[in-house]
């Protein structure tokens, strides 16, 4: 999957170095699978409010990858 939907730069340098070709793709299922329950959100909704629950909120968003929440947190104190 990360082939087709990541920049081909980005995917040849610095991710497929690093992949065993098996022809395994990666799926929802798997995903779900291996991701535990209290790391998972479905929606920024979702995502909004399990930050409040810890006193944080999101400031600023750069870009929405589907499939994979990947989100950097900075300290500003």
């Amino acid at each position: 999957m990360l082939a087709v939907t990541t920049p081909s730069y980005i995917y040849d340098n610095h991710i497929k170095p690093y992949l065993a070709d098996t022809g395994y793709m990666y799926s929802w299922y798997d995903m779900e699978k291996y991701t535990p329950e209290d790391y998972r959100y479905y929606s920024k909704g979702e995502l909004e409010k399990q930050l409040l629950e810890i006193g944080m909120e999101i400031k600023r968003i750069e870009e929405f990858s589907p499939f994979f929440g990947i989100f950097k947190i900075e300290n500003i104190g």
